[in-house]
């Protein structure tokens, strides 16, 4: 008699503890599949452009666990279409292991889930030339996140508020994790502690530059988060969409994963696609310019235009998010600059390994030209 009501709370229990097991293996899995595409799209060309003289691979793959120093392997690079399918392979993982688990409380984006993994693969597959893989990615993120797009009358304040949200992935600071005026975005960006601030508080490197400055439609409600800055950064615009809002100078969360760029991901890949389906890239791309205050593209934006349109949009919506960069790489663009241009054939394009990580991994070859 013990042992048969004994039974359903071992077996209750055991459930409990694989949930528990899967879903902290579909966040790892997760998080390895972003850090290992951020560093391809550094340190590796994007399978959508290629130079073939300077080509050296992708990464390292390191996908065994190691338990003492003994034990640590240094593998040489792995080709970037090997690279790229442990990246998919992670994120279909944490897909199928987050599915149906759904994160209590206010700060489930904090954490990844199956959207999330999802949203993520729509942008990977982008970078990877997989249109059709895109759109279904995108699907499953929308379908589940399209609540999160914000209205226009939203979109500046949604950028006030200590977490933003659109977002799907969002990376958290907390009071202990402040890192102080040299290393915040908001010092980076803008040369006010807080929007209300009135004097100069210091830094603001990177401001808005003249040509994105003028990109901005007058109505473009966009337009609302570039300031004039203080100090000696008066008589230039600074972007603040990191401005201490959480209300501690230089602390600012950050979304690795907002809706608005799902949306532009699949715009594009519909323009894409053979044959292209124009109507459906434009229905999105419209979904980004309407709420920013435009006009709608009509039919007769098709082609090429089309596609340059999504990229404009790409570039206005997502500034100052980590993006246009990447976006020029993996397109084969050249970087234009008033200082100086560096041309897509040019060994800068990739990032320089550090010396110690050579140094480090006789086996890892540097990148062409360092």
């Amino acid at each position: 008699h013990r042992d048969l009501h004994s039974f359903p709370t071992r077996r209750s229990s055991d459930l409990h503890i694989t949930e528990f097991k899967e879903r902290i293996a579909g966040q790892a899995y997760f998080l390895r599949a972003l850090f290992y595409h951020n560093l391809m799209r550094a340190y590796a060309y994007d399978p959508t452009a290629i130079v073939a003289d300077a080509n050296r691979g992708g990464v390292p793959l390191l996908t065994e666990p190691t338990l003492k120093l003994e034990d640590v392997v240094y593998p040489s690079r792995a080709t970037i279409t090997e690279s790229y399918a442990l990246i998919y392979s992670d994120l279909e993982k944490s897909i199928q292991l987050l599915e149906g688990k759904t994160v209590s409380g206010t700060d489930a984006e904090f954490y990844a889930s199956s959207g999330a993994a999802s949203a993520l693969l729509s942008r990977v597959a982008l970078y990877n030339g997989d249109y059709e893989r895109v759109v279904t990615e995108a699907n499953a993120a929308i379908n589940m996140y399209s609540g999160k797009f914000q209205s226009t009358a939203n979109y500046v304040s949604a950028w006030r508020s200590a977490k933003h949200p659109e977002s799907i992935f969002e990376l958290v600071y907390l009071v202990g994790d402040n890192i102080g005026v040299n290393e915040s975005l908001r010092a980076t960006f803008t040369s006010r502690n807080s929007l209300n601030s009135a004097t100069f508080a210091n830094r603001g490197n990177v401001t808005v530059s003249d040509d994105l400055f003028s990109k901005y439609a007058a109505n473009d409600v966009r337009k609302g988060l570039i300031i004039n800055g203080l100090g000696r950064n008066n008589g230039k615009n600074e972007m603040t969409k990191f401005i201490s809002r959480g209300g501690t100078a230089n602390l600012d969360n950050i979304p690795v994963i907002r809706i608005s760029e799902i949306y532009l991901n699949r715009a594009e890949a519909y323009a894409r696609m053979m044959p292209a389906q124009e109507e459906l890239a434009r229905e999105d791309l419209n979904k980004i310019r309407v709420r920013a205050g435009l006009a709608a593209a009509d039919g007769s934006l098709t082609g090429q235009a089309l596609i340059d349109e999504i990229l404009l949009q790409r570039r206005l919506e997502l500034a100052f998010e980590g993006h246009r960069f990447f976006d020029m790489k993996r397109l084969g663009m050249d970087i234009v600059k008033p200082t100086g241009n560096v041309g897509f054939e040019e060994f800068r394009i990739l990032a320089r390994i550090p010396i110690t990580e050579i140094q480090r991994n006789a086996n890892l070859e540097q990148n062409f030209g360092y």
